[in-house]
Parts: C-alpha cells; sequence; structure tokens
C-alpha cells in the first residue's frame, strides 16, 4: 500500500490557518482520505477544526468502474480514486 500526508499552513497577521490531508492505500483491500483543517484568530481562546473522513473498499470502487491498481506509484488523487470517494461518507466536527 502507500501512504502520502500533505501539510499547507499559512500565517497572516491576524490567524493562522493549517490543512493536513492524508491519503492511504492498502493495496486490494480499501482507500481512504482524511482531511483535517485548523483555524485560529490570534486573541481567540478557540482553534476550529473541520474534519473529513472518506473511505471505501477496493470492491466499491470496482463496481463503480473506477480503476484503483497499486501500479500508480506515487499516490494522488487521480491514481487512487480518493476524490471519488462518496461525499455522503463525510463526518464534520467542530
Amino acid at each position: 500500500g502507500t501512504v502520502r500526508l500533505d501539510a499547507k499552513i499559512r500565517v497572516m497577521n491576524l490567524f493562522w490557518f493549517c490543512l493536513l490531508k492524508l491519503d492511504l492505500r492498502v493495496d486490494n483491500v480499501l482507500l481512504r482520505t482524511v482531511e483535517t483543517r485548523l483555524f485560529h484568530q490570534f486573541g481567540a481562546d478557540t482553534v476550529v477544526r473541520d474534519f473529513r473522513w472518506r473511505e471505501a473498499t477496493i470492491e466499491e470502487m470496482k463496481s463503480r468502474g473506477i480503476d484503483v491498481s497499486p501500479e500508480g506509484g506515487l499516490i494522488t488523487h487521480e491514481n487512487t480514486g480518493t476524490n471519488l470517494l462518496k461525499p455522503d461518507q463525510d463526518t464534520k466536527l467542530h
């Protein structure tokens, strides 16, 4: 399988923002993507978190006509199909 974590951080005068994105492929088993966004405004007592978890088995993806072969090399949305996971599988937490 393959796993990839991307992190993007922006710090401005009034706030900071962080985007973490994890893509996971377990060969011949499942695909998963987890996105976490964090936001904090300086001077505030809170950090806002938005969390999304999408997952599908290889069989679910194949039944939808998506090629998820592990020969794709570096994991990307295009070669894993994680961008095609059903939106109704999202979970949001704040």
